[in-house]
């Protein structure tokens, strides 16, 4: 089998799954976390804080501007410009974010390394998958944007003004779920830090805060939604 199809066979195989990777990410963070010395863990920066939710809320927010096309066909995502004229898989580009932050506020460095080149291995295979299935479907219509438009890196350069006009609160609310998970995974890594470097079991007041807003947005979510 020739590396392309190969590529290409893993491509399909790991995008048929990718709504476990979360749940793996959960796992193998938890399990750095336990296997580590605690005097190899950055604990206790207020900079690599910053820094990983500076990651993850800017997934967040990539997450929101690419809800402003409800239609989910390749047409409507093209004419819809904004977010979709510098990147062509946005999603894939917040959920890199999110994963990096998370993974830089774990503090484990050997950990930090092997989970950005996993993301890099595994979001090159599921893309290139899929835009062989684009190409094939709607070939006309996604090799010209292709070529002029990058898969995950933004090409600033080319942006154009959205043509939608969706409203932000429904886009902020369709995306609870996420901030939700996003703050789920602070707590917990939060909680496994404390309890390997000073034992004691205990969140920060600043994360717990940010899941109780998560969780008022997923609520207010749900209720506008009957």
């Amino acid at each position: 089998m020739m590396t392309y199809e190969r590529a290409m066979r893993s491509g399909r195989w790991l995008s048929r799954r990718k709504r476990w990777l979360p749940w793996l990410f959960a796992l193998s963070a938890a399990g750095a976390l336990l296997v580590t010395t605690p005097f190899s863990i950055v604990y206790g920066s207020l900079l690599l804080s910053l820094l990983s939710l500076l990651l993850a809320f800017s997934g967040f927010a990539v997450r929101i501007a690419a809800r402003r096309v409800s239609s989910s066909s390749l047409e409507d995502r093209i004419a819809a410009r904004g977010i979709y004229s510098v990147v062509r898989f946005p999603d894939y580009l917040a959920n890199i974010l999110i994963v990096l932050g998370l993974t830089l506020y774990t503090g484990v460095v050997w950990y930090m390394v092997l989970v950005a080149l996993l993301c890099w291995v595994f979001a090159e295979r599921i893309i290139l998958a899929e835009e062989n299935s684009l190409a094939n479907r709607c070939g006309d219509t996604f090799l010209p944007w292709a070529r002029q438009t990058n898969a995950v890196f933004p090409r600033l350069m080319n942006w154009q003004a959205s043509t939608c006009r969706n409203a932000l609160l429904p886009r902020v609310l369709s995306q609870a779920w996420v901030l939700l998970t996003v703050a789920s995974g602070f707590c917990l890594i939060d909680l496994l830090k404390n309890l390997r470097v000073e034992f004691a079991f205990r969140v920060g007041l600043g994360w717990v805060a940010l899941l109780g807003f998560a969780l008022l947005l997923e609520l207010l979510n749900r209720v506008m939604k009957r």
